[in-house]
């Protein structure tokens, strides 16, 4: 795909650690905190890359109304 194409990609079926972010990209830092905490507290150990969806965002909205889903695929 050219630079900035789209493309479609099937990620693999995985069990998902995940927290919903409400707000601004710079939120997501602490959001990482908190749910690799939750991951490793609860005997879970990260078995490949963090996933960002983007559920709500626009370049016309306001940082405060975008929603960002962070997941971890996990296993034991």
């Amino acid at each position: 795909v050219a630079e900035g194409g789209a493309a479609v990609e099937v990620l693999p079926g995985a069990e998902v650690a995940f927290l919903t972010v409400e707000g601004p990209y710079t939120s997501l830092e602490d959001a990482y905190t908190q749910l690799f905490g939750w991951v490793f507290s609860n005997g879970f150990k990260p078995k490949d890359a963090a996933r960002e969806v983007y559920v709500k965002w626009g370049e016309a909205m306001p940082p405060g109304d975008w929603v960002t889903e962070i997941q971890v695929p996990v296993g034991r």
